[in-house]
């Protein structure tokens, strides 16, 4: 007998008693149906029925950072494999490829903020000075705010080129650009990246996306083969493109590298569809250090001939997701095609 929820797509959400790291228990679950809006709610003791759903294959699951958080805290209470990759639509991703080029927005929009506090805080002190010499003259003005009517909407600066759901609330408040009016496509979601000087876990991922009308088509290509160079170190079995393959990303698989230059080139699966532009290809990686110097590490690519680094990649100790987009081909300097982005090759290298 087949299940009620195949076939269907859900976004949903849970809440728990902590981060990913000290989190031990789910509270409850919330389950809607896009089509039909029906909801699904589960209390703290019917989260075997929301388990129940979310193992039922062929559902299509739809929320913000489930692939960083809420699958990882499935598995880990649960024991639970996240689903299929080609089932799994992050809001997060999504909204870090789509709008790459967020924070020289956030940017504008928190420095009117800024300035308009600077302005109001000089205001408030000659303000103070002025009501103070006219009360000992014994001549008192209505005070008055600075220009109030043209406040611009508060958007702290620490936000500025973040994609949680806090950040785009602000934003969209501030009128930071965020949202405006893009209707999101499907996504599939094949993997994470961990790496560095310290390890290169998880899967470092090129995304080709393309533009058809108001919709956003994204494809995320999955490590699958082991290339002509292969300078870092698995830290299991011998093949590297294993280890970084792997859904989802574990602190325990890796490639690591100790030296300047130590580098891997791993080959990718092509696309699976043939779009009729593609607007960007990105390369995101969850990378760290295990060591106190200061390290880094280069989300490279290699494109035909040309092999290209970008910048260097500061790593920290606990980890951090690192991204690298690229508008054109490092090795023609004009846009993307489908061949070049099939033929495209991962090389992460060890920069300092």
């Amino acid at each position: 007998m087949s299940s009620p929820y195949a076939g269907r797509t859900f976004v949903f959400d849970i809440e728990t008693n902590g981060l990913l790291e000290a989190v031990t228990r789910v509270h409850c679950a919330v389950v809607i149906d896009v089509e039909t809006d029906e909801v699904f709610d589960f209390k703290p003791n019917e989260i075997g029925k929301f388990l129940e759903m979310y193992t039922t294959p062929g559902i299509i699951w739809v929320g913000h950072n489930i692939i960083g958080y809420d699958y990882q805290v499935i598995e880990k209470i649960y024991g639970l494999k996240p689903p299929p990759a080609h089932f799994t639509l992050d809001t997060l991703n999504l909204a870090r490829l789509v709008f790459s080029d967020q924070k020289n927005t956030d940017v504008k929009v928190a420095a009117k903020w800024k300035k308009y506090l600077a302005a109001k805080a000089k205001w408030d002190t000659n303000e103070r000075y002025r009501i103070e010499r006219e009360e000992a003259d014994g001549i008192v003005g209505p005070p008055s705010a600075p220009f109030p009517s043209k406040a611009p909407k508060e958007f702290p600066g620490w936000m500025c080129g973040l994609h949680t759901l806090e950040s785009w609330g602000w934003g969209l408040a501030a009128g930071a650009g965020k949202g405006d009016g893009l209707d999101i496509g499907t996504r599939t979601q094949n993997g994470l990246v961990d790496g560095a000087m310290g390890a290169v876990a998880g899967a470092a991922l090129p995304v080709a996306f393309d533009r058809a009308g108001a919709a956003v088509r994204i494809v995320t290509l999955q490590v699958n083969s082991d290339g002509s160079v292969l300078g870092l170190k698995p830290s299991t079995g011998t093949s590297h493109s294993a280890v970084v393959g792997e859904i989802p990303a574990s602190a325990s698989n890796y490639l690591s590298g100790s030296v300047i230059g130590d580098r891997d080139i791993l080959g990718l699966a092509d696309l699976d569809t043939i779009p009729a532009s593609i607007e960007e290809v990105s390369v995101v990686g969850y990378m760290s250090k295990t060591d106190a110097p200061a390290r880094a590490m280069y989300l490279g690519v290699v494109s035909g001939g040309t092999t290209s680094d970008g910048e260097p990649q500061n790593l920290n100790a606990s980890g951090f997701r690192h991204e690298r987009g690229m508008n054109v081909d490092p090795n023609t300097g004009a846009p993307w095609t489908v061949s070049a982005v099939n033929a495209l090759q991962l090389q992460p290298k060890v920069a300092s």
